[in-house]
């Protein structure tokens, strides 16, 4: 990514929580995540596990059908997440049309 576009911005975002016996791997996953971003000038971390976590780490009931797929209420959460930083990211750029 870096030959092919070297100004673009990568924004990596966490895993979200699943059923309890997963969320240790999980933090595990994220917290290489989020050391991998800080190699890259131009990576951002997004943690958006505790956003979707509830007491216990597992995903909110509420944002999902079954335990992994998110429902309206999980996308609004997610976009509600990630709208400002994204839209901070592209302040002042200039994007090419052909």
């Amino acid at each position: 990514m870096a030959y092919a576009q070297p100004q673009a911005h990568i924004f990596l975002q966490s895993l979200l929580p699943r059923e309890a016996d997963l969320v240790p791997g999980i933090k595990r996953v994220n917290a290489g995540y989020y050391a991998l971003s800080l190699e890259f000038a131009k990576v951002t971390y997004i943690d958006l596990f505790d956003a979707f976590a509830d007491a216990d780490g597992t995903l909110y009931a509420h944002m999902t059908y079954d335990g992994l797929h998110l429902n309206k209420a999980g996308y609004q959460t997610w976009a509600h997440e990630i709208e400002d930083l994204i839209r901070n990211e592209w302040e002042g750029v200039h994007v090419e049309t052909r």
